[in-house]
């Protein structure tokens, strides 16, 4: 039994280092955020200025641009989401992230 196993094992642990990780690239990540509450938020993206407005039940989103993450370099971002509702940084390591306020 036992000289079945280890070359069975060998060869998995060979085939699971070989695996390839291609990673991803986004030319234009999006961060967006959703109004699900009952009032009118006031808000800024990377501001404490409250440059703009969500009714309740809309989306805001923001073009964060490039970003990247392989197995050996990550390039990545953190937003800041400023609002009436409370403040957010957001990691940005995905291409398109959605967040919703209460």
């Amino acid at each position: 039994m036992k000289k079945i196993i280890l070359p069975f094992l060998v060869l998995s642990l060979a085939l699971l280092g070989c695996k390839k990780d291609k990673g991803f690239s986004c030319d234009h990540a999006v961060v967006c955020v959703t109004n699900l509450s009952g009032n009118v938020v006031y808000y800024g993206w990377n501001t404490s200025f409250y440059t703009d407005s969500l009714l309740p039940g809309q989306k805001a989103c923001k073009d964060v641009g490039y970003i990247s993450i392989t197995r050996t370099e990550e390039s990545t971002t953190t937003i800041t989401f400023n609002s009436t509702r409370g403040s957010f940084a957001i990691y940005v390591d995905e291409c398109n992230i959605e967040k919703s306020i209460n």
